[in-house]
């Protein structure tokens, strides 16, 4: 059993596990298949034992080399504040262009990497590099010219502590009047996500009934994938209002996102307890990256057992 949570416990864990299966392999060499059931039974036993070790071997070196940050999808209506939100979170408002139409008709994946780097991938997988002109020039020409080209994927790396650990995609959101593939854009990432922030514009007043569903959708398409939801803009109402309308959020909706409703504002909050500042939303996600991988070693611990 696996009852501390860190490198040095996996790392004897999964030299256990490669013992197991080098053990397992020479004991299987030394009984040759018959057609007595007893032998055969044991020599598929014992080679099936050392498959299964050296796959747990295999997931604990992947979690040893932290190969995959937790990705998160920020989602939502289009203009709901999703491009201005990640600006504001990474400290930089170049990162995202944002226009007061809508701009964002690709998904941009921003992750971290000790000195910056920008690449556009198309579909076909053909990656190029950019530089920070050309990808601005890029998105936002994207968001205003509607063709029949292949969807493309931008991809930031930027030396930004925030990112340590996760990935953020800002995808195009959903009902789009000026153009309907934004909506597929946005689901077409749903699939490769470990979490989902739900943006919705506090101006709005509460969840539009369309955003319920979406929710309900996201849940069954990722039952364990936490899925928070956050006003943004919320500087717009005052505090008691604000709390007002996220405790009534809360009641009506909750069933279908996890935690409690966040607000957010890219503006100064001030003394603001109801508005959830930049450094306290990285650490969230922070937690949320942490709780994943003591899932996965809890996974582990009980396939070991």
């Amino acid at each position: 059993m696996i009852d501390v949570f860190d490198n040095a416990a996996l790392d004897e864990l999964q030299r256990n596990l490669l013992r197991e299966e080098e053990l397992s392999v020479r004991m299987a060499s030394a009984i040759e298949p018959t057609p007595q059931e007893d032998g055969a039974a044991l020599h598929d036993s014992l080679l099936a034992m050392a498959q299964g070790a050296r796959t747990l071997a295999l997931r604990i070196g992947q979690m040893l080399e932290d190969e995959c940050p937790l990705r998160i999808a920020v989602v939502g209506d289009y203009s709901a504040g999703k491009s201005s939100f990640i600006n504001h979170l990474l400290g930089d408002d170049t990162l995202c262009p944002v226009r007061d139409d809508p701009t964002t008709s690709h998904v941009t994946v921003f992750g971290y990497s000790p000195i910056e780097r920008i690449a556009r991938r198309t579909d076909g997988g053909r990656t190029t590099r950019l530089t920070r002109e050309q990808y601005v020039e890029q998105v936002q020409s994207s968001g205003t010219r509607r063709s029949t080209r292949k969807s493309r994927r931008f991809i930031i790396g930027a030396p930004i502590p925030a990112l340590e650990g996760i990935e953020l995609l800002d995808t195009p959101g959903f009902n789009n009047l000026q153009n309907a593939g934004d909506t597929e854009a946005t689901e077409s990432v749903l699939g490769e996500v470990d979490a989902v922030l739900f943006l919705v514009d506090v101006n709005t007043g509460t969840i539009p009934e369309s955003g319920v569903q979406r929710l309900r959708k996201l849940r069954a398409l990722l039952p364990r994938a936490p899925v928070r939801v956050m006003f943004t803009k919320a500087d717009a109402k005052a505090p008691g209002r604000m709390r007002a309308l996220m405790n009534d959020c809360q009641q009506r909706h909750g069933q279908v996102f996890d935690g409690h409703v966040l607000a957010y504002s890219t503006r100064d909050p001030g003394e603001r307890s109801d508005i959830i500042s930049r450094e306290a939303m990285a650490g969230t996600f922070r937690q949320m990256a942490a709780d994943r991988r003591e899932a996965e070693v809890r996974s582990l611990a009980h396939d070991v057992r």
